[in-house]
């Protein structure tokens, strides 16, 4: 593989990945939304600590850095906990907030970028419904 981070439909994730769960609501200036599979490039297997990435974007993906709003990864915990969903933490980082929290067998980290309020990155990790339903 030449890249770990591999384009993927949000159907190929569903399939690769049952279970998992993404947002239903995301911040009105986001345009476009990236969806990758993330692989180990020593095995060709999905990597489990972050397993996918979502790239949430308000202008054309990957024509620049100051374009990408938010970013959600998710990886495994190695439970399998159905339909239990711990706290969101919410944590200040360099350039805005991460959002974290586990369900389903799968952790998630969502990353806003300091446009995006405290209040509504949380928003966003609340509205967490399953991929699959979400996917036409």
């Amino acid at each position: 593989l030449n890249s770990r981070f591999v384009q993927a439909s949000r159907a190929e994730i569903a399939a690769a990945l049952p279970g998992l769960r993404f947002p239903e609501l995301v911040p009105q200036q986001v345009r476009w939304i990236t969806s990758q599979l993330v692989y180990l490039q020593t095995s060709g297997t999905l990597d489990q600590d972050t397993s996918a990435a979502f790239g949430l974007w308000t202008a054309e993906p990957y024509q620049s850095d100051r374009a990408q709003l938010g970013v959600l990864r998710v990886g495994r915990t190695g439970l399998d906990t159905p339909n239990e969903r711990s706290e969101l933490i919410a944590s200040a980082v360099p350039d805005g907030v991460s959002v974290s929290w586990s369900e389903s067998g799968h952790r998630y980290e969502l990353f806003c970028r300091s446009e995006v309020s405290e209040e509504l990155c949380l928003a966003v990790g609340e509205s967490a419904a399953s991929l699959a339903l979400l996917t036409p």
